[in-house]
């Protein structure tokens, strides 16, 4: 079993069978869970821990290696996973200004899943100014390609490593998890890829 997308096509070629389960079956699934971990871990001793070119610019919009971009409103949620499928990180990306306060990010919150551990930083500094040349309005999304940058000092990568600007032990405060919600973007980047579907979406 190479990665979680060949254990979810198992797992649909199954559905609907009613064979009774035996303990080989039972016993299959954890061996597989296991074999892609030992594969991720691999990964990383042949290739080195994943670098992700993918960017999240202040306006804000999330931008692939090639240029292709995707504009959304809000906080988001960026889910950071491997080749194998393993998630690496969670980001949690809050934003400030504009119109419902939506429209620049400020700050992110990183969980490591690994670690078990939170990491924070400050991102008002990579505000900028919109990725792409067109009129904005706060009830529509845009999407594209050609994305230009416009000289911001630093970037934000997801999914990589950094130092964090609070303790060890500090953890998101409640009021910022708050503005997390069902309305609220997921966005789910390939560290390896680091690219950007043709069509809008959330999966990156």
């Amino acid at each position: 079993m190479a990665n979680y997308m060949d254990l979810f096509s198992q797992l649909e070629a199954q559905a609907g069978q009613t064979n009774a389960l035996s303990p080989e079956a039972l016993n299959e699934g954890p061996c597989n869970l296991a074999n892609i971990a030992a594969s991720s871990v691999g990964d990383d001793q042949r290739l080195g821990k994943p670098q992700c070119s993918v960017k999240i610019v202040g306006d804000p919009e999330i931008v692939d290696r090639y240029g292709n971009y995707f504009h959304y409103l809000g906080p988001a949620l960026v889910v950071c996973f491997d080749n194998r499928g393993v998630v690496r990180t969670l980001e949690f990306v809050g934003v400030e200004g504009g119109k419902k306060n939506s429209n620049y990010i400020k700050e992110v919150w990183q969980y490591h899943v690994e670690a078990g551990a939170w990491k924070y930083r400050v991102l008002e500094g990579m505000q900028g100014v919109p990725a792409h040349r067109i009129q904005c309005a706060d009830s529509q999304v845009y999407y594209g390609r050609e994305w230009i940058s416009q000289g911001n000092l630093e970037e934000f990568h997801p999914g990589r490593e950094w130092p964090s600007e609070k303790g060890p032990d500090e953890t998101p405060p409640p009021s910022f998890l708050a503005a997390f919600n069902p309305n609220s973007e997921t966005l789910l980047v390939n560290l390896r890829l680091a690219l950007l579907p043709a069509v809008p979406s959330t999966a990156f």
